[in-house]
């Protein structure tokens, strides 16, 4: 039965790659796609955030989107339990915007790929072999591995 599952798991997430592309992704296209773009003083307060403080940078970050916004992120990355009884946030948000900021964005194959991963803790290591070694650069000066 586990096998199957997983013999399954890895056909679905076959088919959703071969489908996607190489398209960077952004906040501001998966925003306006859905027809819900940023307003001015999101797009400021995203290129105000400083990725050099790491987890304190992302505080509040779900908080700043409209409910339209939030379900259009929630499509296009996924969804993930909230935290201490909170509502459900997007998935991959805070990769997506260290790597959009630092010019190495996610693209439409790697969204899809993570998207695909199990909602479970400790996927961190399934998340960095997904991207490439600038991501990965990118990714642990925001978010230095823990020793």
């Amino acid at each position: 039965m586990v096998i199957s599952l997983f013999a399954l798991s890895v056909l679905w997430t076959s088919v959703v790659m071969a489908q996607a592309t190489d398209k960077p992704v952004t906040l501001a296209t998966i925003l306006k796609a859905a027809g819900v773009p940023l307003t001015a003083d999101q797009d400021k307060k995203l290129k105000d955030i400083d990725i050099t403080q790491g987890r304190a940078a992302f505080q509040g970050i779900n908080a700043m989107f409209t409910d339209k916004q939030t379900e259009a992120l929630k499509a296009a990355l996924g969804s993930r339990p909230g935290r201490n009884n909170g509502p459900e946030t997007p998935r991959y948000i805070n990769q997506l915007i260290i790597l959009e900021k630092a010019a190495c964005p996610l693209t439409d194959k790697q969204v899809a790929a993570l998207k695909a991963l199990p909602n479970e803790t400790g996927a961190n290591q399934k998340v960095m072999d997904l991207l490439n070694d600038k991501q990965k650069e990118a990714y642990q000066k925001a978010f230095p591995p823990r020793q």
